[in-house]
């Protein structure tokens, strides 16, 4: 049964892209809020029961992971046609971005990256007039104002810095 694309289903998509094993989802982090969230959106909005999902502690780190077949490939689906998916700034591009952010990303001193940008990730994020040069952003601001309200690490913080480090 395939699901109706939502923000979480976006999000989610954005923010396991990278590779945990086949059917494996899951995330590593050392943010609590982004852990609380993975595990809320999980249980709360895909029905996951918590006894699945396995919580290991490295260091300061948590990889949070559980094995889902069916929403494995949901989520790979959504990866795999970004580009066709997201034409156009709203909720859903907004939302995949800002789990991309939250997976890879990180803001300081008025730059912000995203690492591990695919072809197909500059190419959407070009679509939607977030410009990049190489594989960094190269249009800060439009990022930061599309994506704050969707990302957990984003939410709390009100345009960074001197807003002309956003240009």
């Amino acid at each position: 049964m395939k699901t109706k694309l939502n923000k979480e289903l976006c999000y989610m998509a954005g923010l396991t892209r990278e590779e945990h094993g086949r059917n494996a989802i899951g995330i590593v982090t050392s943010f609590q809020k982004l852990e609380s969230r993975f595990i809320d959106t999980c249980t709360k909005v895909f029905g996951i029961d918590l006894n699945r999902i396995h919580v290991d502690r490295v260091r300061d780190f948590q990889h949070i992971f559980f094995y889902d077949s069916r929403l494995w490939k949901e989520l790979e689906n959504i990866r795999k046609r970004q580009v066709f998916i997201f034409k156009r700034q709203d909720e859903l591009a907004a939302s995949f971005i800002a789990g991309m952010f939250d997976s890879s990303g990180h803001f300081a001193k008025g730059e912000m990256i995203i690492k591990n940008l695919t072809r197909n990730d500059i190419f959407m994020l070009n679509n939607l007039g977030i410009k990049t040069r190489g594989k960094e952003i190269a249009s800060k601001k439009t990022l930061f104002m599309l994506i704050r309200k969707f990302s957990s690490l984003l939410e709390d913080i009100q345009v960074p810095g001197n807003e002309r480090d956003l240009h």
